[in-house]
């Protein structure tokens, strides 16, 4: 889990940079992105001693609930992939921060998991 998430903090901070501020390809990459944080979120929620959940939003709720991380940044980019949110591009640069933020707090609670 901790290689996974460090790997996607990484991800995150690449995809951005080489996106040189094009909306699409930001909106897309973090949309994209989101699918993959989902296994990694339903294995915190399985070393919390809980059974993960089979929907995305539910497995969002349990990381917050167990956690205590502001998960609504990963519900915000489950809206944008399936398309029921649209950003414009300051909206997509502060998500882009909230999002690497909320990655980052879940990368110290796995941290703490593992010692």
């Amino acid at each position: 889990c901790e290689r996974e998430i460090k790997t996607k903090l990484i991800w995150l901070r690449q995809g951005y940079i080489s996106s040189l501020g094009d909306k699409a390809l930001i909106s897309e990459r973090l949309s994209d992105s989101i699918v993959g944080y989902m296994p990694l979120f339903r294995a915190v929620i399985t070393l919390l001693g809980e059974e993960p959940p089979v929907l995305r939003h539910d497995v969002i709720s349990a990381l917050q609930r167990l956690t205590g991380i502001e998960t609504g940044i990963f519900e915000k980019m489950l809206l944008l992939r399936r398309g029921e949110l649209k950003l414009g591009k300051e909206e997509l640069t502060a998500s882009f921060e909230q999002y690497y933020k909320a990655t980052e707090r879940t990368a110290k609670i796995i941290d703490e998991l593992s010692v």
